[in-house]
């Protein structure tokens, strides 16, 4: 009877003590999961998707200004900005570069490659700007006129005229239609000094390495250029209609932050920063 009692109670605290064990280790476990779901919340909120934003060289300034204003209401996207002339972009892409955002300065870049299926979105234009001539020589207003411009580049005055490349940039291409049509383009060759794009001819300018320039409208907004010999706007001249689309390139989630992004693009608050540096609405 006594083995008994001893047995009874033996196995009484042997499942006690299981009992207890067990209690023990689902709350280790249970800790445990808590723990893992706490750091994966944590990781989940603090990831950011980073999209690259392949834009033409006069927009890289106005573009980091719209990146700054559009990641303070959405900072979990992380934009790049990488800039260089449109039709060097054109032929990365082509190339299959890691972009997912193309905003050039000539519309037939994009809509060849909508036309070559390298992206599925029709290109949408999103501004429109204009060339403008610079003078390292500060000039009267009564020199400003088309007159005026045209004797004073075949003047011995200027010595050398920087231009962005005609077959690349669309700039170049259009302070080459201008100087065309005023019948001087000839006359004028040997004095051009080609630029990749209008950001190695802003380079000219900042520098005051030329006499004379060929550039963006909205390199004169620039608060360290802006003051640098005198700005001459180009008369009978069209805006350059500037634009693109969102490209293939991303996984899901990358594709949703870029076109959140290119949406962003023709907001009244990007349109006022792009307005601030000379260009046009994109209705224009």
């Amino acid at each position: 009877m006594l083995v008994f009692k001893l047995l009874s109670l033996f196995i009484k605290q042997l499942l006690e003590r299981t009992a207890f064990l067990m209690k023990m280790k689902n709350i280790i476990t249970l800790g445990f999961l808590l723990v893992i779901c706490a750091a994966l919340t944590f990781n989940f909120i603090q990831s950011t998707t980073t999209i690259r934003v392949a834009v033409a060289a006069n927009l890289s300034y106005p573009m980091q200004k719209i990146k700054e204003r559009f990641q303070k209401d959405h900072p979990h996207v992380n934009v790049e900005v990488i800039s260089a002339s449109s039709g060097k972009l054109t032929a990365q892409i082509s190339h299959q570069a890691p972009f997912h955002i193309f905003i050039s300065a000539n519309m037939q870049y994009p809509n060849n490659l909508f036309e070559k299926g390298i992206t599925t979105q029709k290109p949408t234009v999103i501004t429109h700007g204009r060339a403008i001539g610079w003078s390292k020589k500060k000039l009267s207003s009564n020199l400003l006129s088309t007159k005026n411009l045209i004797a004073l580049l075949q003047s011995d005055v200027v010595k050398n005229i920087a231009i962005a490349e005609p077959d690349l940039a669309p700039y170049g291409k259009a302070a080459q239609d201008w100087l065309k049509s005023q019948g001087i383009w000839e006359k004028l060759k040997n004095k051009l000094v080609y630029g990749e794009n209008v950001g190695k001819v802003n380079q000219y300018v900042y520098a005051e390495s030329v006499d004379f320039a060929f550039t963006a409208a909205s390199a004169s907004y620039f608060k360290n250029m802006s003051e640098k010999g005198s700005w001459i706007p180009l008369k009978q001249q069209k805006g350059i209609p500037h634009g693109g689309m969102v490209l293939n390139f991303g996984l899901e989630n990358e594709k949703e932050a870029s076109k959140l992004f290119f949406d962003y693009l023709l907001t009244a608050e990007a349109q006022e920063i792009l307005d601030n540096f000379g260009y046009g609405e994109a209705t224009h």
